[in-house]
């Protein structure tokens, strides 16, 4: 009995910070979320958080469930969320054989459970530095294709000009 009672008074003395922890964490969600949203990024992304479940017979197959924090469409908006990836495969782990792999589907922040925003939300300056790394690379990249494709346009323009030139029929006086 003196167990159980020390369990309670263990379980009683947490909670509060239990509960704190997790009232900031989700403050933390939210205004992530909506600083995203109202600069309007829309770019995904995705961070490991954790391993949930490894089990696996020595010889057989090993299944891996990994805990990942997005930012993804989810319900028809981008939002922060989390997502299960489960892997199983075979082999050295070093380099295995991977057997299948599944994405569970993303689900949001504020409906997640209350352990994966605990262990998600130090995760979350990682994730916003992946979305800057990304939108940069993806504005680059336009950017040069832009440039390059407005420059052919400019060329094929001309070449359709003289084309048409060369086309008309000359008039005698």
């Amino acid at each position: 009995m003196a167990e159980l009672s020390e369990a309670l008074a263990k379980l009683a003395a947490i909670t509060p910070r239990l509960n704190a922890a997790t009232d900031g964490a989700n403050t933390v969600f939210r205004a992530t979320e909506e600083l995203l949203g109202k600069i309007g990024i829309g770019i995904d992304a995705s961070v490991f958080v954790d391993v949930l479940k490894s089990k696996g017979a020595d010889q057989g197959p090993v299944v891996d469930e990994v805990l990942i924090l997005v930012y993804e469409r989810i319900g028809g908006k981008y939002r922060v969320g989390f997502d299960v990836h489960t892997s199983t495969w075979v082999g050295d782990p070093e380099s295995p054989t991977t057997i299948s792999d599944e994405f569970a589907g993303a689900t949001a922040w504020d409906q997640s459970p209350r352990e994966w925003k605990l262990k998600g939300v130090s995760e979350l300056a990682q994730l916003i530095a992946q979305i800057a790394e990304e939108a940069d690379k993806l504005t680059t990249g336009a950017e040069s294709a832009t440039t390059a494709v407005q420059a052919l346009l400019h060329d094929l323009t001309e070449a359709a000009k003289l084309h048409d030139g060369a086309q008309e029929p000359k008039r005698q006086h």
